[in-house]
């Protein structure tokens, strides 16, 4: 059965085979701690249990799937259909108690067999709801920034995929082996369970943020030709199939705009959630940037709490705050032995002399005329010209979005605020929230990106607090009916004056 499955999963993502193995020890029979989890039938065999290590042993105590047809349902299991009309027995041990032997019938296992499918959680043991650690799996998840807030906020994080090698091997380095690389496009929500260990137990929260460049305004015409803006809809597929207790959708503001709005109103059919979206600027929670970005929030309706976007700070983190204490980077342009990934970019002389000009606070306007690049001096300033090409940072305030080309002086405003270049990436990762323990693996151009596309961890940390609270029922469920609410941070601030 397993070379089927092997065969099958492969073709449809080969990105996941390498994991073939997890999926076999996750699927096989189980020895651990005297707990055994077995499914056979006549046309089966299966090979001898593989010692497990306390950790897998303790992932062992989720509740099972069905190894044959990977459905979590009882009414849905093929196996179980099966062993109603071929009369083959199902023997399960399962947390250290026997669910029991099956006997033959026409009416197959009665009450008992259904209890190796246990039900969802009812109100009955919601109290305990207040006690455990809520789980999340991480779609798209990059260097792992949307991972490390949820962490932070207390959840664990059990599962997480990108089809980035580079991203992966990042994620892996800093979080540990649950990650793996896969296409969303080609992953089901069964194989999550079965990878993540769900089995049938619920997943709390499932997260992600697929790729923004297709929304992104800085790409002209983008929103028309780029494949992995459909990436939304496999997300949305994947809440449908998982059917998580929360979801959490992040992206930047044009997603729910004109470039990605026919897009997001695909999640209106959701009729089990309630739809929360809402425009986050980054600094609002503890980053020194003023990154926009748009978070889709849907709770089921089984959820005890409702989501309510987290009031902003009260304290702002300036580029002062976030990078001042950082040594320079060393002149032959290798990574600082003290801080990982900060390191110098190579920068033309010609541009150097171009931004010694540019004071702080300051852009290409401030080069003289006689140096400037051709383009700038036939700019005309009164229609915009690119104020931010050639920016110094000021250093008591924000950072501008952080891209994937912040190494540059002619994408934006990233020269440092005193020295005469570029940010590096390490300082580039503390403007985005990351902590220094936080390594980014790959060439140049692979942490670039990495960085430029993370979610901010301050601010993932404050919506998964608040998603959180929702889970534990700490806050009332709101009660306007479902729908999508758009409104930007600056409208939030007004209506919280309005109520004091």
């Amino acid at each position: 059965m397993h070379d089927r499955l092997g065969e099958s999963l492969m073709a449809r993502t080969p990105v996941m085979y390498d994991l073939w193995p997890l999926y076999v020890q996750a699927t096989c029979n189980l020895n651990a701690a005297n707990e055994q989890f077995d499914i056979y039938d006549s046309a089966h065999s299966w090979p001898s249990p593989a010692p497990l290590t306390p950790a897998a042993a303790s992932r062992r105590s989720r509740r099972p799937v069905c190894v044959e047809c990977l459905k979590s349902d009882a009414q849905q299991c093929r196996l179980r259909k099966n062993l109603r009309t071929m009369g083959q027995p199902l023997k399960m041990s399962y947390a250290n108690r026997t669910l029991g032997q099956r006997s033959n019938g026409p009416d197959g296992p009665g009450d008992e067999a259904d209890r190796h499918f246990l039900q969802p959680e009812t109100k009955q043991n919601s109290k305990n709801m207040n006690k455990r650690t809520h789980t999340a799996i991480d779609a798209f998840c990059g260097a792992g920034g949307l991972s490390l807030g949820l962490k932070n906020a207390g959840f664990d994080v059990i599962a997480a995929f990108d089809n980035d090698g580079p991203s992966v091997a990042t994620y892996k380095e800093n979080f540990g082996d649950y990650v793996f690389a896969a296409n969303a496009e080609s992953l089901t929500g069964q194989e999550l369970r079965v990878l993540s260990n769900l089995r049938g137990h619920d997943l709390d929260l499932f997260a992600g943020g697929p790729p923004c460049q297709g929304f992104s305004k800085q790409k002209r015409g983008a929103h028309l030709g780029d494949p992995r803006n459909k990436l939304v809809l496999d997300f949305l597929r994947l809440v449908q199939e998982l059917m998580p207790r929360v979801f959490l959708l992040e992206n930047v503001p044009m997603v729910a705009q004109v470039r990605g709005k026919h897009l997001l109103d695909e999640f209106h059919g959701l009729e089990r959630y309630d739809l929360v979206g809402h425009f986050y600027v980054a600094a609002d929670y503890g980053v020194a940037q003023n990154r926009e970005r748009f978070i889709l929030v849907g709770t089921r309706d089984d959820v005890e709490g409702g989501f309510h976007v987290p009031p902003p700070s009260d304290n702002a983190v300036t580029v002062r705050d976030a990078i001042g204490d950082l040594p320079e980077p060393p002149d032959n342009y290798s990574s600082h032995p003290e801080y990982a990934n900060h390191q110098a970019a190579r920068v033309t002389q010609p541009n150097i002399e171009r931004f010694s000009h540019v004071p702080e606070g300051g852009g290409w306007q401030d080069i003289p005329y006689e140096l400037r690049l051709p383009c700038h001096q036939r700019a005309d300033t009164r229609k915009g010209g690119w104020p931010d090409v050639y920016g110094r940072l000021r250093w008591d305030s924000q950072c501008p979005t952080i891209t994937g080309g912040f190494d540059s002086f002619t994408r934006g405003r990233y020269g440092h605020p005193e020295s005469d270049r570029p940010l590096t990436p390490r300082e580039a990762a503390r403007i985005q929230g990351f902590p220094d323990d936080h390594v980014f693996l790959g060439t140049r151009h692979d942490v670039r990106h990495q960085i430029g596309n993370a979610v901010p961890p301050p601010l993932a940390h404050a919506v998964g607090s608040a998603i959180d609270d929702a889970l534990r029922g700490r806050t009332n469920k709101a009660t306007q009916p479902a729908e999508l609410h758009l409104f930007s941070n600056a409208q939030y601030r007004r209506q919280i004056v309005a109520q004091q």
